[in-house]
């Protein structure tokens, strides 16, 4: 039932004139006139009497009165329970770890100043098992790649360092998965180098690598802007190769939510820049 038509009713019965009613909803008399006899053809009968002193209820208008304000009172609180709702923009964003771990809560605070409306679905993995899912699970997907790949936006180039004690000899690696460009970086690395080396663990994810770094039993590779400050630098071992922070994006992502995450996070990590 519309609910112009029952706030109509209502002013008409508050004012206790049409006169009054039309100047309450912003009407003229005749088109409050019309829309009564609308409300009535709509429930049967007729809601009002209108004397030459007065504007009284009829039985039926007694009745309907209650239940016209409380679907008046239903619909206003319906509105105010999606205000915003319907325009708030949504971006599923697929991060790799090393950010989500040291710098997301950063980039989430300044999102938030400067987009409010924007909601976010975040996950965080490795950056090969985010991108195949761009387009399917993720809007956005930010990923680390090595200078010379292709594709994406480049937010950074991020530096890597060595973590973990290293005393000599063949240098125990705490891995991440084949297809890791810190893998490939820290692999090459050695290998250039004429070090000899071992794999101590293959870990998929950050955080078991920092733990046997912690725990002193291996050397891993990790962007220098992104890991825990507490974690020794390793001495003696070869330069790395910088990593490309790279933004990926579908094609029907939001676009200015996607320019406004970018930057951020480019900002964010200004620092992090060689």
């Amino acid at each position: 039932m519309d609910a112009d038509l029952l706030k109509t009713f209502l002013a008409v019965i508050r004012q206790g004139s049409f006169v009054g009613a039309a100047e309450q909803v912003g009407r003229t008399q005749s088109a409050v006139s019309q829309q009564i006899q609308r409300l009535e053809g709509l429930v049967g009968g007729p809601l009002l009497v209108r004397t030459s002193r007065a504007i009284r209820l009829t039985v039926a208008g007694e009745r309907f009165v209650e239940y016209a304000q409380r679907l008046v009172d239903l619909a206003d609180e319906a509105k105010r329970a999606v205000h915003g709702l319907a325009v708030q923009r949504t971006l599923r964003v697929g991060i790799v770890e090393d950010l989500a771990g040291f710098a997301l809560a950063e980039i989430l605070r300044r999102l938030h100043d400067e987009a409010p409306s924007l909601r976010l679905e975040i996950h965080s993995a490795s950056t090969r098992e985010l991108l195949p899912l761009l387009g399917f699970r993720y809007d956005v997907v930010i990923g680390m790649k090595p200078l010379a790949s292709r594709g994406g936006v480049e937010l950074s180039r991020l530096s890597l360092c060595w973590l973990g004690e290293w005393q000599g000899g063949p240098v125990p690696l705490a891995l991440h998965p084949d297809g890791c460009g810190m893998r490939q970086a820290a692999i090459q690395a050695l290998d250039a180098a004429g070090i000899d080396w071992r794999a101590a663990i293959v870990a998929d994810g950050i955080l078991p690598n920092i733990a046997i770094v912690r725990a002193g039993l291996a050397v891993t590779v990790l962007a220098d802007a992104l890991c825990p400050a507490d974690l020794p630098r390793s001495q003696g071992l070869p330069a790395l190769q910088p990593l490309s922070l790279r933004l990926f994006a579908h094609e029907e992502a939001d676009r200015q939510a996607t320019e406004t995450l970018g930057r951020i996070i480019s900002e964010t990590l200004g620092a992090a820049v060689c």
